[in-house]
């Protein structure tokens, strides 16, 4: 049997498979490995065998969820990186947005779910998946960099700031999405998501050069 299992790469697709579909519909607590595995067609051993329990699985679901948007929506790439800092900034801006309303048109219940089981986990986590730490702090080290750039000679308090003020324009409609569903979803179309992505640029650049004016005054 640990044989078996050792070698069934499909059957550790089809219980990742199946345990995504069931914790978007259940969420970690009221989804069962019984559930799981009827779907998947797969033995509950083999939970155990590839995972070890349900927490570790919900771990790999939640992971699963976050690597495939930083795939379909980097926030930088070799190219960008040779472009200017407001390039580099204009590009970190779509990309968030984008991770944001993923999903939107395709499947909306499927994206309202997953969005409120995100922002429950980074409330309160119950699967040691530490996702802030483990998925988002390289990115924040990486666009305070580029804010730091545009903004100059400027403590890195005010960097902190200024950066935290900008992404903020964005997670408000992280937020939108568990509260105000019907509003935010209109904003997936893409023409929608383009004018939001020019306005949220506009206005993160207009701030970064008042920031510098009002620090050269200091």
């Amino acid at each position: 049997m640990g044989q078996v299992l050792e070698t069934d790469g499909g059957t550790k697709a089809r219980i990742l498979a199946a345990a995504s579909d069931v914790f978007t519909q259940k969420g970690f607590r009221k989804a069962t490995i019984r559930d799981i595995c009827s779907r998947a067609g797969a033995n509950p051993a083999a939970v155990n065998y590839h995972f070890g329990d349900k927490r570790s699985l919900y771990t790999q679901v939640l992971r699963g969820w976050i690597e495939n948007l930083n795939r379909s929506h980097p926030y930088r790439t070799p190219e960008v990186e040779l472009q200017p800092a407001e390039a580099r900034l204009r590009f970190f801006i779509n990309a968030m947005l984008r991770r944001i309303f993923c999903g939107a048109l395709e499947d909306r219940e499927m994206w309202i779910r997953r969005t409120r089981i995100v922002l429950m986990e980074l409330a309160e986590p119950s699967s040691g998946a530490t996702l802030r730490v483990e998925q988002w702090c390289e990115e924040e080290r990486y666009f305070r960099a580029v804010v730091a750039e545009l903004l100059g000679d400027a403590p890195e308090r005010v960097v902190h700031f200024t950066a935290d003020s900008i992404v903020g324009q964005c997670i408000q409609y992280f937020l939108g999405i568990a509260h105000i569903p019907e509003e935010v979803v209109a904003l997936a179309e893409e023409d929608n998501l383009a004018q939001l992505a020019d306005h949220i640029i506009a206005f993160s650049l207009g701030g970064i050069r008042a920031i510098k004016e009002l620090n050269q005054c200091r």
